[in-house]
């Protein structure tokens, strides 16, 4: 059964803003990111009124969730039958909400195009009733020095099946979180993305899979490209509870570093306190194979091609994961032509 709606006073949510304050360097949960440097740039107006929230905990103070509950003009977009929708993300601050009742299934394409030096948060909560299905898409593609922070709250019920898959390109500073709560046995979470970076640009992905339920399944998978003196950062956690026994929790980051002093961090979490679970967690780094580079030459491809078909190859399997709304052609187009310097 889908929850109400609690509604939440803005002005609790600006007080709270007010007393957090923007995340100093020292915070744990911001030790790779360099968002005080946007501290002083305009976030906009905070609105008076009530917003609703629904399956939204977090364990940890965000001020950018009050920072969004605050602020945010659009409100809610209720998604509530099965759908394909195609949604433009054109406000500072979005609230979103997704509920879908058993059985349903939906497709959402979620497009964040900002521009250079702007600011923002988006919030998107979603609850999922028993053998429900959500494939969620983020394509997100930031202007130049802009700084933009999106929060997911997630909430699966039993034999539902939640699936975030994440394109990210550019950004000063930008910011993912994804919070999932797997809430009863069968529910199933996938989390896959893909981030290019060069120049000075900076990607945060942060995810919380919390396996609440037995016989739960999480899957993660997150690829990163970076150029220049960018800089990727994947920190991921997975909680198992004590009662959650036959448990499937995997986590892969996998970067590839294109120039020496572009930089990826990874942080990957297990807290487990069940004892009959099955979890994994790895991570590699490091730069184009010469030899693979060597026998594309040797055929008469460009060194600039070779390199392109490389990295395409390295995406492709985030790219392949995603449904047939999506131009996969078109994306792997868009990551030769990143690759050359287009922002096209």
């Amino acid at each position: 059964m889908l929850s109400t709606p609690n509604e939440i006073d803005r002005s609790s949510a600006a007080e709270q803003l007010d007393r957090l304050g923007f995340p100093a360097a020292q915070s744990e949960a911001w030790r790779y990111s360099r968002i005080s440097a946007y501290a002083k740039r305009d976030w906009g107006e905070n609105l008076s009124g009530s917003v609703a929230s629904l399956v939204l905990e977090s364990a940890e103070p965000n001020v950018f969730i009050h920072m969004n509950r605050a602020k945010s003009q659009i409100g809610y977009r209720v998604i509530n039958q099965e759908v394909v929708l195609q949604h433009n993300v054109t406000s500072q601050h979005e609230h979103n909400l997704i509920q879908l009742a058993s059985g349903q299934r939906a497709v959402v394409v979620e497009s964040l195009s900002t521009a250079d030096k702007s600011v923002g948060t988006s919030l998107t909560e979603v609850e999922l009733a028993p053998g429900a299905e959500l494939i969620r898409l983020q394509m997100r593609r930031h202007g130049a020095d802009s700084a933009h922070v999106n929060h997911t709250a997630v909430k699966v019920a039993g034999g539902a099946t939640f699936t975030n898959i994440d394109f990210t390109r550019g950004g000063g500073l930008s910011r993912n979180e994804i919070q999932v709560q797997l809430v009863a046995e069968q529910a199933q979470a996938n989390l896959y993305g893909t981030y290019l970076l060069r120049g000075q640009e900076h990607a945060d992905t942060h995810t919380h899979i919390a396996h609440r339920a037995p016989e739960t399944y999480s899957r993660e998978i997150y690829k990163g490209v970076v150029a220049d003196r960018a800089r990727g950062v994947f920190q991921g956690k997975i909680r198992v509870d004590q009662h959650a026994q036959k448990i499937e929790g995997h986590q892969l980051s996998r970067g590839l570093i294109l120039s020496p002093r572009a930089r990826i961090d990874v942080k990957p979490e297990l807290e487990i306190f069940a004892d009959d679970v099955m979890c994994s967690h790895g991570a590699t780094i490091g730069d184009l194979d010469e030899q693979q580079l060597f026998y594309l030459r040797a055929r008469g491809l460009d060194a600039q091609t070779a390199k392109a078909m490389l990295v395409q190859a390295f995406v492709a399997e985030i790219i392949d994961l995603m449904p047939s709304e999506i131009d996969h052609d078109g994306l792997l187009t868009e990551i030769s032509k990143w690759l050359t310097g287009s922002r096209s």
